[in-house]
C-alpha cells in the first residue's frame, strides 16, 4: 500500500543533478545561486535521497512526485560543509558528497580546500547528507593497471568506512570514465549504484546498468542552470531541456572500455 501522495507510475522520471563547488572558480555555483536554484527546482520536483532516488528507477519504491530528482557534489570541497550542509539541513534536503579520503585537509590547484576528515565524518551524521567514494586519489580509472584499480576502489571504501562509522554504497567515477574490471570491482564491494556525468533521465524500472547512471551537471559557467530557473518550467520538467542542450554543451561521457586496465 503506497503512503499518501506517492505514486507508482510509468510516467515518472529520476534525475540525478552534479556540482561541485559552491563558491568560486572552476565548475562553481555561488551559495546564492545554488539556494535559489534548489528552491525553484523545489517548486516542481521532489529532491529526494540518491537511495530513495535508486528505488525509484529500479521500480521498486514510490515516487513522491511525477520528476524526482538527486543532488550530488563531487571532490568533498570545504564549502559543502560550511556553507551546503547547513543550508540543505534547513530545507529538509538531502544530498551526497563523493568524497576523495586522500585530499581531506588539502587544497586543490586553484587553493579550494577540501573538507577535513573531521568534517566528513559530521556530514555522514547529518540526517540530509550521504557520503560516497571518489576514489582514493582521483585518477582516471582507465589510465591505471588493474592493481591500482582495485587499491583505489578498495581503499576508499574502507578509509570512508573507516571516518565516518556508515557502509559506503554509492561510487562516483573521476573524469566519469571506467572499465568492465572496475565495475566489477565495486560489484564485489558491495557498492549499490555508480555514477558518472552523462545527461540521463530515467523512468522507473529502466536504469539498466546501476554502475552507469548518468548525472546533470550544472555550474555557473553553464547556461542549462539559467534555463533550470527560467520561466519555461514545463520543458525542464519533460527532460526536453536535456534534449535541448545536447547539441551546445560538452557531455561527460560515461563510457566502459573493454580494456581491463
Amino acid at each position: 500500500m503506497l503512503e499518501a501522495g506517492m505514486r507508482k507510475t510509468s510516467s515518472a522520471k529520476s534525475l540525478f543533478y552534479m556540482f561541485h563547488s559552491v563558491g568560486s572558480g572552476k565548475n562553481s555555483i555561488s551559495s546564492d545561486y545554488f539556494e535559489k536554484f534548489v528552491r525553484r527546482i523545489s517548486e516542481w520536483a521532489s529532491i529526494v535521497s540518491v537511495r530513495q532516488n535508486l528505488g525509484i528507477v529500479s521500480g521498486s519504491e514510490a515516487a513522491p512526485r511525477p520528476i524526482n530528482i538527486s543532488i550530488t557534489f563531487d571532490d568533498g570541497y570545504l564549502d559543502n560543509y560550511e556553507a551546503v550542509l547547513p543550508m540543505l539541513s534547513a530545507m529538509n534536503i538531502p544530498f551526497c558528497v563523493f568524497v576523495i579520503p586522500s585530499l581531506l585537509g588539502k587544497k586543490d590547484t586553484y587553493g579550494r580546500r577540501y573538507m577535513t576528515g573531521g568534517m566528513v565524518r559530521e556530514m555522514a551524521r547529518a540526517s540530509v547528507a550521504t557520503i560516497g567514494s571518489h576514489t582514493m586519489t582521483h585518477p582516471d580509472l582507465t589510465a591505471i593497471s588493474p592493481e591500482k584499480v582495485k587499491i583505489e576502489i578498495e581503499s576508499s571504501k574502507k578509509a570512508l568506512e573507516d571516518l565516518t562509522g556508515f557502509s559506503i554504497q554509492f561510487f562516483a567515477y573521476p573524469y566519469s570514465r571506467a572499465t568492465h574490471y572496475a565495475v566489477g570491482l565495486l560489484k564485489e564491494n558491495n557498492f549499490a549504484a555508480a555514477f558518472c556525468g552523462e545527461r540521463r533521465t530515467y523512468g522507473p524500472g529502466k536504469a539498466g546498468n546501476m554502475y552507469h547512471l548518468g548525472r546533470i551537471g550544472f555550474s555557473q559557467e553553464h547556461p542549462r542552470i539559467d534555463l533550470a530557473l527560467s520561466s519555461n518550467v514545463p520543458l525542464f520538467r519533460a527532460g526536453v531541456a536535456i534534449k535541448m542542450v545536447k547539441g551546445r554543451f560538452e557531455s561527460s561521457r560515461c563510457g566502459v572500455r573493454e580494456t581491463e586496465s
